[in-house]
């Protein structure tokens, strides 16, 4: 059985940084592949125990570096093989907040996952001996927290877009691109270039995965809700679109994506 944890970030690091979390179990003689579903998350996962061995486009497992960063995710890519004792710790970041802390278009780390010190370099470093050291979530949410914050004096200021993104999020997919481009003081095709070097998906696709995955989430947390009620919440115009995303994101059922989502 596997358990989560999930903390919000303190308020001097949310533009950068939403939350941390942590995925704990032990699947000893109970393997368990996870396939994940297209989501907006973008974030940085250290593995404590066994590492995960991710199957890539229905490819051959292959085990994960010990310190990855996942860009946003565009569709059903990754498989993720679990075996043994798993403990994994997560920095997820605000929808431009990697972009930036450490400079990359985020449109290379789109449908990727790279071992974070060829993205970071010997900034990761630190933070990998860190976390190991860290006892408990709660410590290593501090020493995680540190880390962030010491990289926030050579941050990219925050911009228009910035804001648009974070906005974007918060009311989970439900505003046009065009409202936020006059908001952004930006034309259309100059937004549309911005967003998707920030965050890593073109803004009107980001925003689906978003809606998408608010419907899992909201599942998961209401389980005994109705799927129609959840579609609507979300801002789906019916069932059938929403069934849509999830061939385009999921490549499953709605039913089979919620069980997913339960672990975390």
């Amino acid at each position: 059985m596997l358990t989560y944890k999930e903390k919000r970030a303190p308020p001097v690091l949310r533009g950068v940084v939403s939350h941390f979390a942590e995925r704990r179990g032990d699947l000893t003689g109970r393997p368990l592949s996870l396939a994940l579903p297209g989501r907006p998350d973008q974030f940085l996962e250290i593995y404590l125990a066994e590492p995960y061995r991710p199957r890539i486009d229905g490819g051959p497992p292959s085990p994960a570096p010990e310190l990855v960063v996942v860009g946003p995710q565009s569709y059903r890519r990754v498989e993720l093989d679990m075996v043994g004792e798993v403990l994994a710790f997560h920095i997820h970041f605000a929808p431009t907040g990697f972009h930036r802390l450490f400079g990359p278009s985020m449109r290379e780390l789109a449908d990727q996952a790279f071992d974070a010190m060829d993205v970071v370099g010997r900034r990761a470093a630190p933070l990998r001996e860190a976390i190991r050291r860290a006892v408990g979530f709660d410590e290593r949410v501090l020493v995680a927290a540190a880390w962030v914050h010491g990289m926030l004096e050579g941050a990219r200021g925050e911009s228009e877009v910035d804001r648009a993104a974070r906005l974007l999020a918060r009311v989970g997919g439900a505003m046009r691109v065009e409202d936020m481009a006059i908001r952004s003081g930006l034309g259309v095709r100059q937004f549309n270039r911005r967003f998707t070097d920030s965050v890593g998906l073109p803004p009107k696709l980001y925003a689906r995965t978003l809606r998408f995955n608010r419907v899992l989430d909201q599942r998961a947390m209401r389980p005994g809700e109705s799927w129609t009620r959840l579609i609507q919440e979300a801002g789906y115009f019916d069932d059938a679109h929403f069934a849509r995303d999830c061939r385009a994101f999921g490549g499953a059922s709605p039913g089979a994506l919620a069980a997913q989502a339960v672990l975390g």
